[in-house]
């Protein structure tokens, strides 16, 4: 919803000179932002010793989790956006 209100009302676009990737680019990276989110923020992980922290070392806990599901679940055919652009 933010993403939407910047582009239209804010006219990000034509100001910033964006291309169709450059679209793409942003929704896509709405999409992934929250992606399997706990409902915790990092601190939280990292305190608890949630398996999450364990996993990436303290370190961007959450994003780097929502990158590597993403990333996971792109593997899979019915979910990989970009195995046309080949």
């Amino acid at each position: 919803q933010t993403l939407y209100y910047f582009v239209i009302n804010g006219n990000w676009i034509a100001l910033a000179k964006m291309d169709n990737i450059d679209i793409v680019s942003m929704i896509l990276a709405g999409a992934v932002h929250d992606h399997e989110h706990p409902g915790f923020n990092n601190l939280y992980l990292i305190n608890t010793r949630d398996t999450l922290a364990i996993r990436y070392n303290d370190v961007s806990v959450l994003e780097n989790h929502h990158v590597a599901s993403t990333f996971s679940l792109m593997k899979l055919e019915k979910y990989n956006i970009f195995n046309k652009l080949c």
